[in-house]
């Protein structure tokens, strides 16, 4: 194979970057880009979920029920894919005697509208579905272990306070520190009084025998709380007004074992914030602006020691500065280099129509990063979900584009 193809074990010198289209269909409302698989033998598996044109109204918090769940699969490092018919291998830590733990957010759990005024008095917010007569809540975490190589597992559910909402994501957002500690981001609100969500962290030093939720960011100005419960059809956007809201984060340890880093969405703003453990998890310093903004931060400690957060900014003022991108730190996380971005893609039906939800690194060691786009025909036309990729070198630099209008 050419010294120079892209696709051979060791990379060509110099920054290149590659797009692909990983799904497209015309009819396609929106594509859901899931948390991705990559094996030993660089393999990497894509989840997605694509809903259609119809008349139906989409909540996050309950899924339409003739979505089309679909694994992609390249065997090429993101450069083709295809339909993958078999299994995927669960996500997983292996455990210092041999076994494996997962541990994972249950999702939304629904229940009939006549019982809502039965959870509200138990402390929890709901989410009205009117049109199926429903509502849902927030369900709590689940962990399991396998000690027979993944072929069982005994599960169980995680015992943590009660929050009025507690929500999180799969695996892939947990991490397994070096001395063993299990730690993985939630968010939240804390009460029903409370305005706007915090930013928790479930840890375990014990691999998932018993947990803490730990707050690592939340508004604690005296405004940022009401008197009384707030009821579940609260105009969330004009309460949020001049207080802060913490939400989505992801943790990394740094190459000091127990130091570790949370970057953190601030709801409103979209700043991203970074929270600091020096004890594995046990207890952070106070959030600090980190000067990227943008939804959805991913962090990955690549194999040179610099750490990546990919992210997707929706809302920069400069239309210019929009779209799907990733920022180095060369110094474990003290700062971020917001002057030399990775710009993966820029172009897009409309900013708040993109997101990225994967980053992962190649043995060659070049990066990957996937999610969903939306764009329109030459003409015009209605909108299309698509999901799509780029695999590029770490070197790889794009100038912020400059807007001379």
């Amino acid at each position: 194979m050419d010294s120079q193809d892209p696709l051979t074990t060791r990379p060509p010198a110099g920054p290149w970057k590659i797009d692909v289209v990983l799904y497209d269909h015309p009819n396609a409302q929106s594509v859901f880009v899931g948390d991705a698989t990559l094996l030993e033998d660089d393999t990497l598996i894509v989840p997605l979920s694509v809903t259609w044109r119809g008349p139906f109204i989409g909540y996050d918090w309950y899924e339409v029920k003739d979505a089309l769940h679909l694994n992609l699969i390249s065997r090429d490092r993101g450069i083709s894919w295809q339909v993958h018919d078999g299994p995927v291998p669960e996500k997983s830590f292996q455990l210092s005697d041999g076994a494996l733990f997962r541990v994972w957010w249950k999702g939304y759990e629904s229940y009939p509208v006549d019982r809502q005024t039965e959870f509200e008095k138990a402390g929890h917010f709901v989410y009205p579905v009117p049109e199926q007569k429903m509502f849902s809540v927030t369900g709590g975490f689940r962990a399991g272990v396998s000690r027979d190589s993944g072929r069982t597992w005994s599960e169980w559910d995680v015992v943590l306070p009660h929050r009025a909402s507690l929500a999180g994501y799969g695996m892939a957002t947990a991490k397994r520190l070096s001395d063993g500690t299990i730690l993985m981001p939630a968010f939240g609100y804390l009460s029903r009084c409370h305005k706007t969500r915090a930013c928790l962290m479930l840890r375990s030093p014990d691999a998932g025998a018993h947990w803490d939720l730990i707050t690592l960011a939340q508004d604690d100005r005296p405004e940022a709380v009401a008197d009384a419960p707030l009821p579940s059809d609260s105009d969330w956007a004009a309460l949020h007004r001049g207080i802060l809201g913490f939400d989505e984060a992801q943790v990394i340890e740094t190459r000091t074992p127990g130091r570790v880093i949370a970057v953190i969405e601030e709801a409103k703003t979209k700043d991203l914030y970074a929270c600091l453990s020096e004890d594995s998890g046990r207890t952070w310093t106070r959030p600090v602006k980190t000067g990227m903004r943008g939804n959805t931060p991913l962090l990955l400690r690549l194999r040179s020691g610099t750490l990546a957060c990919a992210y997707t900014d929706r809302y920069a003022p400069d239309p210019m500065a929009r779209g799907l991108h990733v920022c180095y730190s060369r110094d474990d996380g003290e700062t971020w280099d917001t002057d030399h971005l990775v710009i993966l893609k820029d172009t897009n039906a409309r900013p708040d129509g993109q997101c990225l939800w994967n980053l992962v690194q190649f043995s060659d060691g070049t990066l990957f990063s996937s999610g969903w786009s939306t764009k329109r025909g030459c003409g015009g036309g209605e909108e299309v979900s698509y999901a799509v990729g780029f695999r590029f070198t770490e070197d790889f630099i794009t100038p912020l584009r400059v807007n001379r209008s």
